[in-house]
């Protein structure tokens, strides 16, 4: 990624940023060591924001912010604090949701199923040709919202 942004802004003048979305935060530490003056340097990888945000990330963009943003957000509140030991119980509790939806398989229609549990907002169905998220999935998806406390 380093190599992409040497000198893009000769090839693109209006360039302003990127969003990193891979687990290679040496490649992303470098990135912003060279460039967070000059870039917003987003990222994009739920599970480890609090690493990217200590490397000197500018912001992040994640799918998972629809339903455990305001975790995220207080993370990210407690981090700027310099309460790391809060913060990583935070991130604790997104790796563990995200580590286990991705266990059972999570796709558009789970991450549907949980912007409904969380937000109450009914969404409908997945576009065609994709399925509705199955009960089963649902209620491992509600329990394990709840055994976290994002639902209560």
């Amino acid at each position: 990624m380093v190599e992409l942004l040497d000198g893009i802004e000769k090839r693109i003048p209006t360039f302003q940023g990127i969003k990193f979305t891979s687990s290679d935060l040496l490649e992303f530490g470098q990135c912003v060591h060279k460039y967070q003056d000059r870039y917003a340097l987003l990222y994009g990888k739920d599970e480890v924001l609090l690493s990217a945000m200590v490397l000197g990330a500018s912001g992040a963009v994640g799918s998972t912010y629809n339903y455990i943003g305001n975790l995220c957000n207080k993370m990210l509140t407690v981090t700027e604090k310099g309460d790391f030991n809060m913060a990583r119980e935070y991130q604790a509790v997104v790796q563990e949701f995200i580590g286990s939806v991705n266990r059972f398989g999570f796709g558009v229609a789970e991450n549907k199923v949980t912007m409904i549990l969380v937000s109450g907002i009914p969404l409908g169905p997945p576009r065609l040709p994709l399925l509705e998220c199955s009960e089963e999935k649902r209620a491992k998806i509600l329990a394990k919202l709840k055994i976290l406390g994002i639902l209560t």
